[in-house]
């Protein structure tokens, strides 16, 4: 286009082909009032695959990155519902901001500005590095949160974690009129196991057990080591008697690890109730946990 066909286009004359922006390291676009490109520098037009001097419409533009697969990454099947979508955006503010990845696996900030005639001046810069250190910072931060929300030894998640769910799980089991269960565990003469065998074998007897309440709860149940050889499940949405053939099946002796030392356990169960708080519930668990251990251990006690 010349600099003549661009002032009657309508683009700013700071935009110009020959001017200062055509080799500039940032995408810049013109779009008239019609949305028709009018102008684009050297890097808008090789990262969009576009050609200003053909002057197709932000639409056509959309559609033929969706086609050849370059440019803007377009992952719908349905692009006439994406660009009515994305239509809807576009003009909706004076000033609209937005990241934008492209096919070629680099990442772009997008400011398009509403000018006074209509027209839309379009900036895109790469932000591809920052966009990979977010990641990466991201990673950093999940797996911080991971750990502190887990058990070093059992890999199940710590007592913080739990009473934290717990709060919760009353509160949603309350306002949801819906069934939650809590359930909390004791293996029987930890002590002595560890008097007899060493803390190392200890230690393995923990993770046997954990790995046994990790392979038998839903996904949706919490399982958490709340102090040496104590345990907690909350659990949702189940019955009295789904918890029941749980630790039925826990308790079998062919469920323990064979080059372990044969241990059992103790629990208490307890249903919520609409007026409970997380501390009566768990006061509740707790005595059910000891009368089980009071009765002869081995068993569990439900409330």
């Amino acid at each position: 286009m010349s600099r003549a066909a661009a002032r009657r286009a309508g683009v700013p004359a700071a935009l110009e082909p020959g001017g200062m922006f055509d080799h500039a390291a940032a995408g810049i676009a013109w779009f008239d009032a019609d949305d028709v490109l009018r102008y684009a520098n050297r890097w808008f037009e090789s990262s969009y695959n576009v050609r200003a001097a053909d002057n197709p419409s932000w639409e056509d533009m959309m559609r033929n990155c969706h086609a050849t697969r370059q440019g803007v990454l377009i992952d719908t099947d349905d692009i006439d519902g994406w660009i009515s979508a994305v239509q809807l955006r576009r003009r909706s503010r004076p000033t609209r901001s937005f990241e934008s990845d492209l096919t070629d696996g680099r990442w772009v900030w997008v400011v398009e500005t509403i000018a006074a005639g209509g027209g839309v001046l379009t900036l895109a810069s790469d932000i591809s590095d920052l966009k990979q250190r977010e990641v990466v910072l991201q990673k950093n931060y999940d797996h911080v949160l991971h750990v502190s929300h887990r058990d070093a030894l059992t890999g199940l998640y710590n007592r913080r974690y739990a009473f934290e769910h717990l709060q919760a799980a009353v509160a949603a089991s309350v306002t949801g009129n819906t069934t939650l269960i809590l359930v909390m565990i004791d293996i029987d003469q930890f002590k002595a196991c560890n008097d007899l065998h060493g803390h190392d074998v200890g230690d393995q007897v923990l993770r046997d057990f954990a790995e046994r309440l990790r392979s038998g709860i839903r996904a949706s149940d919490v399982a958490a080591r709340i102090g040496g050889e104590e345990f907690l499940l909350i659990m949702p949405d189940l019955p009295v008697s789904g918890v029941a053939m749980l630790l039925n099946r826990l308790q079998a002796p062919e469920s323990a690890t064979s080059n372990l030392p044969a241990y059992t356990f103790s629990a208490g169960v307890t249903a919520a109730r609409p007026d409970d708080s997380p501390e009566t519930l768990f006061r509740r668990t707790d005595r059910a946990l000891y009368a089980a251990k009071n009765h002869g251990r081995n068993r569990y006690v439900i409330v």
